[in-house]
């Protein structure tokens, strides 16, 4: 978070101190990243183990010992198995490593087995939100069918396959050819082979043949995609010879005091969604387990804090004081007869709560409690490499806002309210004045008003900053810029003439400029306006004096800057922030896994998964990416290579950024070549002829806000030997122009000629 920090704020740019200390104190009060809460993993209630269900009670076929042997069931799943041996659908609303899929799984292959109907078409369509879940979940099946071999030495009779759209046209047609008993899918290509002619056979298939149907993470169907989803399954079920049996599973779909109102919501959901008749006893929600022992006590919590945590056995868990305090305060909750999970808290309020519970100062407390998470996440570690049973595993929620913008009453600084939250007026006790968006010079970082200039009501209104402007409001839309008391005019006709374009100037028959006539409405207009935008002809109590800056002057009067017409007015000017959401994302992925990397983790385990709602978002992000990294790679070395050097031209930076890139020859050749072989260095000169193409092109200025190049970010200068020469020549001592520049300014005005 301390490198997110610093990369927002390299976008604020506000000259105004009392703005720029507000926006500093939000920032450090985590207004834009609160802090982060932390979500204790309850333990699950054990149920019957699967042996009883198989042998004793017979109601599941003796095969799935052979596929699932040794394993002990939750209630949870224990429940759903028992709703689907009996041929009934059911939806399972359990948290994240609960074990859903098991249920549904174990129903369809107990199923399978017991009518033996393998090979005789599709009998289950299992449905997953996104293409990654289902490769997780075939990798799974590929592992019941290498246990069922291995337990029996025959082969697995159940047939399952893939068909997301990403496998070959080989694949697609051996399954078009031959349907497999379990197809794993998502909704987008299940609309598709119930419509497309080449389907056709898959599609006789399921309609002949399919028992069940079942939709994975039933949460994510929602509004329009949940309409949409609805009516396919109508559509999949009016022409099926039997009625299959409908299945879900979420970790969350619905709140309520009690379980019997969560059902009774989620009932009515799944009712809708399957277009079926559940009864509140479908819907299965987890039973949460206390495993610790007794009620917490202050001065064993206080003792067993002052020590070093020693997690050896599950027991020293269980026992201890403050795993006694976390799960009674932090995890569980009990409402009448049934635990639910406890909500998410932050680790400033766990701590102070637990210090105030165990007499202790509140920063002794911190360090105490922090040695704790550690040594249980290290028991937990151990645990999980053994797949045995972890003890409250927790999760860190960190929300991440974008900067947004500063609101701020239109009055003079020192009364002024500026807000960050998009807020219309005051409260009725403070006048209900209307805030303003506040905007900025990109360039002078100067505040400015958006506002419209409504001429039927005589008024300056609020106006949204960077929203379509149509061709009618464009006259009166603009911006208005405080008049600084002991300050010269914002605007000075004679003074500023110079920074107009040309186009804008005409000369009179003596040669004096004179401002065009058509382009007068584009000057900037002194104006007098109190808190609720209402001008006056004359500074009176409670007005202030202003600058009233037309929309459509394509000029940011604040530093000079001369604007195309067709440019947005996000160029010129900009909210509170202008960090992007693709670099935001790459700096925070970037920033984890340096972090993962300086806390000593394996190369393994240094991963990142990012979940985006469509294929070409994520596409766009991981292409985003390798050209962050790129540009990265790039500029570090060239950075490197001066700290080394001091001082580089274009015949020596090549050689210097390439030896410090430690470029892998092997990653980018076709094929190998010894060192020092003529193909060797024939590979060594093209990777080089690109870097150096690469290089020069980088060191350019870039016009891109978010991407300046090096020298504008001030880790280099760019200078240019024969730049003193030319400053000097003799003839421009007599140009019009150029005759009245100081040599620095000469110096200046020729790079910039240089760099064009």
């Amino acid at each position: 978070m301390s490198d997110y920090k610093a990369y927002i704020e390299s976008f604020v740019n506000i000259e105004n101190q009392l703005i720029r200390n507000r926006v500093n104190e939000e920032i450090t009060n985590g207004k834009l990243w609160p802090e982060p809460l932390i979500q204790f993993n309850p333990s699950f209630k054990t149920g019957a183990g699967l042996r009883q269900l198989i042998h004793d009670e017979k109601i599941i076929h003796p095969e799935l010992d052979n596929i699932f042997k040794g394993y002990n069931l939750y209630q949870h799943q224990e429940e759903a198995l028992r709703k689907g041996a009996d041929g009934k659908g059911f939806v399972v609303v359990s948290g994240t490593g609960s074990g859903k899929s098991l249920t549904y799984i174990s129903t369809i292959l107990n199923h399978l087995f017991t009518k033996q109907s393998f090979g005789t078409g599709v009998k289950a369509i299992i449905v997953y939100p996104m293409n990654a879940l289902i490769n997780s979940q075939f990798l799974k099946f590929e592992k019941f069918k290498e246990k069922y071999k291995n337990n029996t030495g025959r082969e697995f009779p159940v047939t399952f396959k893939k068909y997301t759209g990403q496998e070959s046209t080989e694949d697609k047609q051996s399954t078009i050819a031959t349907p497999p008993d379990i197809l794993l899918t998502n909704y987008v290509m299940l609309e598709l082979l119930l419509t497309r002619n080449a389907e056709e056979n898959l599609r006789n298939k399921i309609f002949n043949s399919l028992s069940f149907l079942v939709f994975d993470e039933l949460h994510t169907y929602r509004g329009r995609q949940g309409s949409d989803v609805g009516i396919l399954i109508r559509k999949l079920k009016a022409q099926c010879k039997q009625k299959p049996v409908c299945i879900g599973t979420s970790a969350t779909m619905a709140t309520g005091n009690t379980w019997a109102e969560q059902q009774a919501v989620i009932t009515e959901v799944a009712n809708q969604f399957f277009a079926d008749t559940f009864e509140t006893s479908q819907i299965i929600g987890e039973y949460l387990d206390k495993v610790t022992e007794g009620q917490p006590d202050a001065l064993k919590v206080k003792a067993a804090l002052l020590k070093q945590p020693d997690f050896t056995t599950e027991q020293s868990i269980k026992l201890h004081p403050v795993s006694i305090w976390i799960e009674e305060k932090n995890i569980l909750e009990l409402k009448g007869d049934r635990y639910f999970r406890a909500k998410p808290r932050t680790f400033n309020e766990i701590v102070t709560e637990l210090a105030a519970f165990a007499n202790m100062e509140l920063n002794d407390c911190m360090v105490k409690f922090i040695a704790y998470l550690q040594a249980l996440e290290a028991f937990n570690k151990t645990q999980a490499f053994n797949y045995l049973k972890t003890y409250f595993p927790f999760k860190i929620h960190q929300f991440i806002n974008q900067t947004g913008s500063v609101y701020a009453t239109l009055e003079a600084d020192h009364i002024r309210d500026i807000q960050l939250d998009a807020i219309s007026r005051t409260s009725p006790d403070k006048g209900s004045k209307p805030y303003y968006q506040i905007i900025f010079s990109r360039i002078t970082g100067t505040d400015l008003y958006s506002v419209l200039h409504d001429t039927i009501n005589n008024r300056f209104a609020p106006r949204p900053y960077n929203r379509y402007v149509d061709d009618e409001e464009v006259i009166n839309a603009g911006y208005l810029v405080l008049q600084q008391e002991k300050s010269d005019p914002f605007w000075d006709e004679q003074r500023d003439m110079e920074n107009l374009p040309e186009n804008w100037i005409r000369y009179d028959k003596s040669g004096n400029p004179q401002i065009k006539r058509e382009y007068r409405n584009r000057l900037p207009e002194r104006v007098f306006v109190n808190e609720f935008g209402n001008p006056s002809e004359t500074l009176k109590p409670g007005f202030v004096e202003a600058w009233f800056i037309p929309y459509n002057s394509n000029i940011d009067f604040t530093s000079g800057t001369v604007y195309d017409s067709k440019t947005k007015e996000s160029t010129m000017f900009s909210s509170l922030g202008v960090e992007g959401r693709s670099t935001s994302t790459n700096v925070l992925v970037f920033s984890m896994i340096r972090q993962m990397h300086f806390a000593g983790l394996y190369s393994e385990v240094q991963k990142v998964l990012s979940f985006t709602d469509n294929r070409q978002d994520t596409a766009l992000q991981s292409g985003h990416f390798n050209d962050f990294i790129k540009v990265g790679q790039l500029r570090s070395a060239i950075w490197r290579a001066l700290l080394s050097n001091s001082q580089l031209d274009y015949s020596t930076i090549l050689d210097e950024t390439f030896d410090k890139l430690r470029i892998n020859i092997s990653e980018f050749v076709l094929r190998e070549a010894d060192p020092g072989s003529h193909q060797y260095n024939e590979n060594i000169k093209a990777i080089k002829n690109a870097i150096y193409y690469k290089i020069i092109h980088d060191l350019r200025r870039g016009w891109r806000v978010i991407l300046p190049n090096l020298e504008q970010c001030g880790l280099l200068n760019i200078s240019y030997r024969s730049l003193n020469d030319e400053v000097n020549r003799e003839k421009w001592k007599n140009h019009q122009i150029l005759s009245r520049l100081t040599e620095d300014q000469l110096k200046l005005f020729f790079s910039s000629c240089l760099i064009i």
